[in-house]
């Protein structure tokens, strides 16, 4: 179920009210900004805590880059008025992430998007351009190419929607080269499932082995980036393959489930997903795709040929 009575505000029946919407975003930024620990960054929320620990987050993801991206983005594009300078701050929250990452132990989680270095080079392009940080970011990009997870939030697919953001905003080809490198990469990874007669790919993370459908790990947000260069054809398939996930999952266990293929040990089969609903519109992945955390006004992207 995506809405709960009991955990969900209802809509509030109200005309829409430019000024009103102003002022919100500004006292939420305001509260935001003074939240903010020299030492230790935003603190946790509860319900982010795993296994006890309620150490302040730092990643793109759920962390403290990707507040200040948020911070920063909505002052560029003139939601807000306040404008702090967090670059001071980006180096020890840099060293406490990777920090963090160790505890994974593996090295294939370093150079992610969402929760690894590469949001914070992209955040540190967009704050302090430089062409040491351009070519930090090609070689994270590069040396993501053979991540076994095959997802957005630690493989490929999240590193190639960084080279995206960077050929839109500059149109060098090294970004339109490390884009067509990933996608052929991601598209010999592709397996066949003769019972649902689609393609898919297996995601190896967290110990296991898994088939994920959804908009993080699954399918759906594999295909994400290639959609924007391939749209037609990757739009339908992804589609397509969420859709009969899907049904079929409602169908044997009365929910929705990440997974259509086979799940490892420890993944339940019915664990549920963000973004498989999403996937019935094209719209969807059009939309994803466009949220660019280098620029925050609209332009049309570029496009990444063959």
């Amino acid at each position: 179920m995506l809405y709960d009575l009991a955990r969900h505000e209802p809509l509030w029946n109200f005309a829409w009210d430019e000024s009103r919407a102003r002022e919100t975003i500004e006292r939420i930024v305001r509260d935001t900004h003074a939240r903010l620990s020299a030492d230790r960054g935003w603190p946790l929320h509860p319900r982010d805590a795993e296994a006890g620990d309620k150490s302040p987050a730092t990643p793109l993801y759920h962390g403290a880059c990707g507040v200040i991206w948020a911070l920063d983005y909505l002052w560029r594009c003139g939601a807000c008025s306040l404008h702090a300078d967090y670059t001071p701050y980006l180096a020890a929250l840099r060293e406490r992430n990777m920090r963090w990452l160790t505890s994974f132990e593996s090295d294939a989680m370093s150079p992610s998007y969402l929760m690894g270095e590469t949001g914070f080079a992209l955040l540190d392009h967009a704050l302090r351009p430089s062409p040491a940080v351009a070519e930090r970011l090609a070689q994270l990009i590069d040396s993501n190419l053979d991540n076994p997870t095959r997802e957005l939030m630690w493989g490929a697919p999240g590193t190639m929607l960084a080279a995206l953001f960077l050929h839109r905003e500059n149109e060098e080809a090294r970004w339109a080269s490390l884009c067509r490198r990933t996608a052929r990469k991601l598209r010999s990874q592709l397996e066949w499932s003769e019972r649902y007669q689609c393609h898919y790919w297996t995601q190896d993370m967290y110990g296991t082995r898994s088939n994920y459908l959804d908009a993080v790990h699954g399918f759906v947000a594999t295909a994400l980036p290639d959609a924007r260069t391939h749209e037609a054809r990757w739009l339908e398939r992804a589609r397509a393959f969420a859709m009969d996930g899907i049904a079929q999952m409602e169908q044997k266990n009365g929910g929705w489930a990440g997974s259509v293929i086979r799940s490892g040990p420890g993944i339940p089969a019915s664990r549920s997903t963000s973004g498989i609903a999403s996937a019935q519109s094209p719209h969807f992945l059009r939309s994803t795709c466009s949220c660019d955390p280098l620029n925050a006004r609209s332009k049309a992207p570029a496009q990444v040929e063959r």
